[in-house]
């Protein structure tokens, strides 16, 4: 499980500053639940919700899609008055396959009852596969980083073989892919 946090003080009257703690996260796809931890920093006065929203990623051969990667998430978080964090679920899917890592957004917006959005309201979460062995992980994001697109089945297991039976070092491997790409 991965978890977002950050803290602040708290300034008495004031409903307060909703925010995401970091620009980019980093998880695996048998994590099983992302948790984020939205905070309420800046003042607690009253209640307050943000609506939180998953999106797609937009990289060919990279986006995290909802359903395949993760599922997605939709709905508005309230924070009771004097309430400062609130956690977010959102369930990474492993489908068993090998993947290139892959990215999708969580997004802060509308808040409510007078609070207000700090400056990180999106964060870029990546999965990364612990699917196959390393060097199939390897070619499979030298695919999508060099070729943008998914490894074959029949070149995932010509590139493999060349790593692990015919003994060419990885950087050849990359070498012949961008002289292809």
């Amino acid at each position: 499980m991965a978890v977002l946090t950050i803290t602040e003080t708290d300034i008495a009257g004031n409903a307060g500053t909703m925010q995401l703690g970091s620009a980019t996260l980093a998880t695996h796809n048998n994590v099983g639940n992302l948790v984020l931890t939205l905070n309420r920093t800046g003042g607690s006065a009253g209640s307050v919700s943000v609506h939180v929203a998953t999106s797609d990623g937009t990289v060919l051969a990279a986006s995290a899609l909802a359903g395949t990667d993760y599922t997605a998430v939709n709905q508005n978080v309230t924070f009771a008055a004097g309430q400062t964090s609130q956690t977010v679920t959102i369930p990474i899917l492993n489908d068993g396959q090998i993947h290139a890592r892959r990215s999708f957004a969580v997004t802060l917006t509308s808040p409510t009852g007078g609070a207000a959005l700090g400056t990180t309201t999106q964060t870029a979460v990546t999965i990364s596969s612990i699917n196959g062995i390393p060097d199939q992980r390897y070619v499979t994001q030298v695919y999508a980083d060099l070729l943008l697109r998914e490894a074959d089945a029949s070149g995932l297991a010509f590139w493999v073989n060349s790593i692990d039976n015919l003994h060419q070092p990885r950087n050849a491997i990359a070498a012949a892919f961008s002289h292809t790409a």
